[in-house]
């Protein structure tokens, strides 16, 4: 049993270490979307990117595409 602990351990040092080896050069772009962009809420209760590359927001009133 310890030794399939100690294996799983290190299944999952590897696969962190090459996840964040393969996004370290690529730099994070935000966005800050707010009622003056357009939103009916400065609350965001849940986001999704659909296949399009749309962004959907479900926001206190409804839900929205930006």
């Amino acid at each position: 049993m310890i030794t399939s602990i100690n294996h799983r351990i290190y299944i999952l040092f590897i696969v962190l270490f090459f996840c964040k080896e393969g996004k370290a050069n690529e730099p994070f772009r935000f966005i800050h979307y707010e009622i003056e962009n357009g939103l009916s809420s400065n609350t965001i209760r849940s986001l999704c990117q659909d296949y399009q590359g749309f962004m959907w927001f479900g926001t206190e009133k409804r839900i929205e595409q930006i």
